[in-house]
């Protein structure tokens, strides 16, 4: 992708019916590879689902309601602070739900 995308930006801003033709590719994002061990979730009632869910909730960007106004909508997104999501050691702070309620980590 970063061999592609510069070269499709340069490509689209020569075309004269185009103004402002930017790219938002980040090369240099945070980036980890997380194994679960899912025999030891399944012993503690944790779905593979749940971690993922979960990892989403903290890293990702979910929208968990919308605010109707006569003129607009807001939309309510769900996340960590951003001081939060800057290093692995931040997955120390992660809290597993079981299924039978008890929180993990």
């Amino acid at each position: 992708m970063s061999l592609w995308t510069p070269r499709f930006v340069r490509k689209l801003q020569e075309l004269p019916q185009l103004r402002d033709v930017a790219s938002d590719d980040q090369n240099l994002g945070l980036q980890a590879r997380l194994v679960i061990d899912r025999d030891t979730a399944s012993r503690f009632g944790i779905r593979p689902q749940t971690i993922d869910d979960t990892l989403y909730d903290a890293f990702g960007q979910r929208q968990i309601s919308t605010i109707f106004t006569q003129s607009n909508q807001y939309r309510v997104v769900l996340e960590v602070k951003p001081q939060f999501q800057q290093s692995l050691d931040d997955l120390q702070h992660i809290r597993l739900r079981s299924a039978a309620g008890d929180r993990r980590h």
